[in-house]
């Protein structure tokens, strides 16, 4: 069979404000005559903006929570 692909970006996301850096990640595996698809992005830190709102949204944050979430996801996939 053929294996999955995975993809990793990262970009900025403008959330008002305070921009945050955000992960993305997918995973795509051919299957048949079709596609598996899984993924999603989660935020990592917070960039700049306002620095009440940047302090409160960072105390939110478990970017190795939401990782390692996210690799479990995907790996339904792999």
């Amino acid at each position: 069979g053929c294996e999955a692909r995975v993809g990793r970006f990262t970009a900025v996301y403008d959330a008002g404000p305070v921009s945050v850096r955000t992960t993305a990640r997918v995973t795509v595996r051919p299957d048949g005559d079709s596609y598996l698809l899984a993924g999603g992005a989660y935020p990592t830190t917070v960039r700049d903006g306002d620095p009440d709102t940047a302090r409160a949204i960072d105390s939110l944050l478990d970017s190795d929570r939401f990782d390692t979430e996210q690799r479990e996801l995907v790996a339904t996939v792999e």
